[in-house]
């Protein structure tokens, strides 16, 4: 059986790891939300004279 250090390690690298995993899917969740602004801003602004 694992000693208690270990465990705490194992534990801890866990939530460290739905942490980076969390973090990563607000990060891309933003870059989408930015993206969609963009191309909703350029869709008001009129063509450019040819």
């Amino acid at each position: 059986m694992p000693s208690p250090a270990e465990l705490t390690l194992l534990v801890l690298l866990v939530a460290v790891g739905v942490g980076v995993w969390t973090l990563l899917d607000r990060v891309g969740a933003v870059q989408r939300e930015v993206e969609a602004i963009k191309r909703k801003l350029d869709g008001d602004q009129p063509p450019p004279p040819a």
